[in-house]
């Protein structure tokens, strides 16, 4: 049977209400430990996954990729890269048309939004290093038209492919994207092999680090 507080003798009403303060204190304690376990979703990449519509398959074909998918990139040798992509103009590219120079291969989508930030850095790589053969070359996995528009509002300075979605991701894994997310930078030395790789977002400072160690 619930009795009331006032009903209460002194004594036992002063005991009463230390409960009911010490319960509330409690309760607002476990709140907060609540609050502040919460650990924020990474906002570097965006999903592998996507609910856009692609467009069909373009005629792309990969060349042979040599690869040991086990070893570490930072023991240096692990995959030799190749690829022939539509550019924007409708024109096949392949990668040998670059044999022999120093790239930083970029995995994007318009969609993408670190993809998007990153680009002025991409594009400042590009220029700063051109007169040592390094290029920048961006690889969409996107649509056509979504490119476009993109580019009307954000001019980029370096080479753009693009692919349908599933294929450009296929690739991307050759070139170490193995958890399948973007944006996915590749540096790629002279002899094609893939010496770095870096998921997420990256700025000037962290690309020149692997740029010039494959200058």
């Amino acid at each position: 049977m619930f009795i009331p507080v006032t009903n209460l003798n002194s004594h036992y009403r002063r005991g009463f209400i230390r409960l009911l303060v010490a319960l509330t204190i409690a309760s607002a304690m476990l709140i907060t430990a609540c609050m502040e376990a919460e650990i924020p979703l990474p906002a570097l990449a965006e999903p592998a996954e996507t609910s856009m519509q692609v467009p069909e398959p373009l005629v792309e074909s990969f060349a042979a990729v040599e690869s040991s998918q086990n070893e570490s990139l930072e023991s240096g040798v692990t995959m030799v890269h190749g690829f022939e992509l539509s550019d924007l103009d409708g024109n096949m590219r392949s990668s040998d048309e670059w044999n022999g120079k120093p790239l930083l291969i970029n995995f994007w989508a318009t969609w993408c939004v670190p993809c998007r930030k990153e680009m002025p850095a991409l594009m400042e790589l590009h220029e700063k290093y051109a007169d040592q053969g390094f290029a920048v070359i961006g690889i969409a996995a996107d649509e056509l038209e979504k490119i476009n528009a993109f580019l009307e509002k954000t001019p980029v300075s370096y080479p753009l492919l693009y692919g349908e979605i599933t294929s450009v991701f296929k690739l991307s894994d050759s070139y170490g994207n193995e958890i399948g997310v973007l944006p996915h930078s590749a540096f790629v030395d002279r002899d094609g092999v893939v010496r770095h790789t870096r998921v997420g977002e990256i700025t000037v400072e962290e690309a020149e680090e692997f740029i010039l160690d494959i200058l």
